[in-house]
């Protein structure tokens, strides 16, 4: 399975760098696609691509340190393939699906001016 999401950057309001908190609750979306590839048997093979989106929302402590959760969901997956049988002879199947996902994130931020490099660490779940 291949996922590739694109990010969709929020417009926030500029604050001055002494004058800034970095400490408080923040909200945030994305926006991207969801591709999938799963080869099931050495004939059949399924394929689709699809929008994604994901919300999320979190809690900085400090300058260092920040907590977060999300959630998302993708559009729905399908394809369709052939499937020969003895007896009826081929058959075309259709598969559907789509994915719920949520995640929980302990974040490790090294700020920079204008800007922060930041990484975590987490659960992440999808069905």
């Amino acid at each position: 399975m291949r996922i590739k999401l694109v990010a969709l950057l929020l417009v926030g309001m500029p604050v001055l760098a002494h004058a800034q908190n970095d400490r408080g609750v923040y909200i945030g979306a994305s926006l991207g696609t969801f591709d999938y590839e799963e080869q099931i048997e050495e004939e059949v093979a399924l394929s689709d691509s699809t929008s994604s989106y994901q919300l999320f929302g979190g809690y900085r402590l400090n300058d260092h340190l920040a907590f977060e959760f999300g959630w998302g969901a993708t559009g729905d997956i399908e394809d369709s393939f052939p499937v020969v049988f003895e007896d009826i002879g081929e058959v075309m199947l259709e598969a559907s699906g789509s994915y719920d996902s949520y995640g929980l994130k302990v974040l490790g931020i090294v700020p920079f001016e204008p800007m922060s490099l930041f990484g975590g660490v987490g659960y992440y779940s999808a069905s």
